[in-house]
């Protein structure tokens, strides 16, 4: 009996470890469930993914700190003005040059120095990771567009509040393990394919709804907490986005409810953007803004700001 149990446990040792030297040799599983870094972005713990200093994202050039625009010197010259825009890639300007985004137009009519701490791809909880690493730039207002999309979008294996603990577990021993991590890509696929479909879409987004209005109500009381004043941008939303979408609304009404618990001032160019055809504001994903788009969020936006 003793001798059929060694048998066994060197047969199931031989085994796996044939089964670990084939994957090894085939470079399998290709995919890993705890990465998140897009082809245009480098690893990072907190934030999942962030732009490589001195990069490129398409034809876009990155300054030396991985940001879209200028460096700014720290600590801020006196007298200087600077505006930080926190969002994803409406607010950072894809499609568009940096000087025909509403940050950039708004920072330069305005007076003051940009700081733009958007990225493509990222939600709000990443802005509020943005936002305490952009804070000792010392910006005089902040500006959100968040809520804008990604927020929620269908996570498709973990929402964006893991992305530390899935960063973290690349580092791990086991996870060097060919046959634990294809044992992980399984369980994952399985829950994106089966378990998943049983929680509400809002449960699968990204950032489910009131966990991102956690995460608005963070950064806002850590702009109070730093005297430091806030805007919030409204989001527009085409008619296709928000037939496509319409868990989008819940976003803006979110938006609209902390911003009036905080009296806080918004910013919609709902009205504006009616009177005008939705192919000239929009690019054909009925997302991103065309030059015309942000010209006009940027207009509103000023019409609330001092400028030179």
């Amino acid at each position: 009996m003793k001798t059929r149990g060694a048998l066994l446990a060197v047969t199931t040792i031989a085994s796996l470890g044939m089964a670990e030297a084939v994957l090894r040799a085939f470079d399998l599983p290709h995919f890993d469930a705890c990465q998140t870094t897009p082809d245009y972005a480098i690893p990072d713990r907190q934030l999942g993914f962030r732009g490589k200093p001195d990069g490129e994202v398409g034809s876009v050039q990155l300054n030396e700190q991985g940001w879209r625009g200028p460096v700014l010197a720290s600590p801020k010259p006196v007298g200087e003005q600077r505006i930080l825009f926190l969002g994803d890639s409406s607010c950072w300007g894809v499609g568009v040059e940096l000087p025909e985004t509403f940050a950039a137009r708004t920072a330069d009519v305005a007076g003051s120095q940009l700081l733009l701490g958007a990225f493509p791809g990222y939600s709000s909880y990443h802005s509020a990771v943005v936002l305490d690493r952009l804070l000792p730039l010392e910006p005089d207002l902040v500006v959100f567009y968040v809520g804008a999309r990604n927020d929620g979008t269908r996570a498709r294996y973990f929402s964006d509040a893991d992305i530390p603990k899935r960063r973290a577990r690349l580092d791990a021993a086991w996870h060097q393990v060919r046959l634990l991590r294809l044992l992980e890509v399984a369980a994952d696929r399985s829950y994106r394919s089966l378990f998943r479909k049983l929680r509400s879409r809002e449960a699968r987004s990204r950032v489910p709804p009131e966990i991102f209005r956690s995460n608005l109500t963070r950064m806002l009381n850590r702009l109070d907490r730093a005297a430091i004043r806030s805007l919030i941008v409204i989001p527009p939303l085409s008619t296709s986005f928000e037939r496509a979408q319409p868990q989008m609304r819940r976003y803006r009404e979110i938006l609209v409810e902390v911003a009036a618990d905080y009296r806080i001032a918004t910013v919609s160019a709902d009205t504006r953007f009616a009177a005008v055809e939705e192919d000239r504001l929009y690019f054909e994903d009925g997302y991103h803004l065309r030059a015309q788009g942000h010209a006009v969020l940027a207009e509103e936006i000023l019409k609330l700001l001092p400028t030179r």
